[in-house]
C-alpha cells in the first residue's frame, strides 16, 4: 500500500525549499514542493505543499514518514513565522500549532 503525507502551510516558498534542501543533507529524504494561495474569511495567503511519499530509494513504514513530516514540518515553522500547519495523510489529517511564548 501507497502512503503519504502532504504538510500544507503558509509562508515564503523560498524559505521552504532552503529548509528542505537542508533537511535532506541530515536524512535520507525526497520531498515535492508546490506553491498555493490560500483563501480563508478575510484574508489570503501565499504558501505551499510539501510532499512525501514512501519513496522506494528511501522506505519507510506510516509512523515513520509521519515522524518525518512532523519533524519538517517543526522546522519549517518557525522558519516561515507561523503558528499552524496541516498534516495530511491518506486516511488522517493533523493541527500542528506552536502556541505564542507566554501563552500558557
Amino acid at each position: 500500500m501507497t502512503h503519504q503525507v502532504t504538510i500544507w502551510m503558509a509562508g515564503d516558498l523560498a524559505t521552504a525549499h532552503r529548509v528542505c534542501r537542508d533537511h535532506c543533507y541530515t536524512e535520507g529524504v525526497c520531498f515535492t514542493i508546490t506553491p498555493s494561495k490560500f483563501i480563508y474569511t478575510a484574508g489570503e495567503e501565499d504558501g505551499f505543499a510539501i510532499g512525501l511519499v514512501n519513496y522506494p530509494r528511501f522506505p519507510c513504514e506510516p509512523d515513520v514518514l509521519w515522524l518525518r513530516a512532523e519533524t519538517l514540518a517543526a522546522k519549517l515553522l518557525p522558519a516561515c513565522n507561523q503558528r499552524t500547519c496541516l498534516l495530511v495523510g491518506t486516511n488522517e489529517t493533523r493541527w500542528l500549532v506552536v502556541e505564542p511564548p507566554g501563552v500558557a
